[in-house]
């Protein structure tokens, strides 16, 4: 059933769960109001269940979130409430994609997520969860996706992060996170953006506190950062455009030969105090340098 991008109105009607054949919804970008009917948890041959982009309320039903034959289930954009169920992903064996994000939901992050080993995409941002990071996330070798940015989330980034192999956008930003940005971020060698502003982050660690991406024209991406008079021991591998411009930076760069595929490193009007395994091309490069720097990056067109 696909009726996604209409005008419709009103509540999603009960009797749908006894569509026991429906292996797909499709109702996102519509009006829909009320909450998401229990019965939808009776469709055990449901694999994608899309109700985004409208104005649902109410918790989501339990049952919806155990539907073994589930590969998708998207309710982001509404205003829904509660909390996900500490045994999400029991049940849930095929789950790929997991969109709750811009909701009013609370609670914990369940460390049971860490069981739906499936997943590529885990969205979560903008709601109201709390408490920290479940290092289960780490068993999640196949995601590609994970936004877990402005709730109020706080503790450390737990190191287990390190072991997403296949994680290409992370998403922290406007949290409540503390202490040091771990290292095994720089075991992510599929990584290419990466938000983590508006955080309380410490000095020290392989990114600064409040460093965050902002997409730009023409697909590149610029790193920035809040603070000024930091040391920063940047480790690159596959990320696509970083500047840190005018903020009297005190940049350690190593191991930028780890991203081949890097565009631009353009760490202008700073000072550069060390920096090792690197190919600059001095050409490019507007900063206090010393000798050791060679040449900077210059492969933008």
């Amino acid at each position: 059933m696909i009726i996604s991008h209409n005008n419709f109105r009103g509540f999603i009607p009960d009797e749908m769960g006894k569509l026991s054949q429906l292996r797909e919804i499709e109702m996102q970008y519509n009006e829909l109001n009320g909450a998401i009917p229990t019965s939808l948890g009776f469709l055990e041959n449901l694999h994608k269940l899309n109700l985004s982009h409208n104005k649902l309320v109410g918790e989501i039903p339990y049952r919806i979130l155990n539907l073994s034959s589930s590969v998708e289930i998207s309710f982001g954009n509404n205003s829904l409430s509660g909390s996900l169920p500490m045994d999400i992903c029991y049940n849930l064996p095929k789950l790929e994609m997991l969109r709750i994000s811009e909701n009013q939901i609370s609670g914990n992050i369940p460390p049971s997520l860490g069981r739906c080993t499936n997943l590529k995409l885990l969205s979560l941002s903008y709601n109201n969860f709390a408490g920290s990071i479940p290092m289960e996330i780490g068993n999640l070798s196949k995601l590609q996706i994970l936004y877990l940015g402005t709730n109020n989330l706080t503790g450390n980034i737990p190191n287990e992060i390190g072991n997403l192999s296949s994680l290409q956008h992370l998403y922290l930003s406007r949290n409540g996170f503390t202490g040091n940005i771990p290292n095994e971020i720089g075991n992510l060698s599929a990584l290419q953006h990466l938000y983590l502003g508006r955080n309380g982050f410490s000095d020290d660690g392989i990114l600064s506190r409040n460093f965050y991406w902002l997409p730009l024209p023409g697909g590149d991406y610029k790193l920035l950062e809040q603070y000024r008079e930091k040391k920063i021991p940047l480790t690159i591998t596959s990320l696509t455009f970083i500047k840190g411009s005018s903020y009297e930076i005190r940049m350690h760069i190593q191991n930028t030969s780890k991203a081949p595929d890097s565009r631009s490193l353009l760490p202008s009007n700073n000072f550069i105090q060390e920096s090792r395994n690197q190919d600059f091309d001095m050409s490019s490069l507007e900063a206090h340098a010393p000798e050791k720097v060679y040449r900077v990056i210059k492969t933008r067109s």
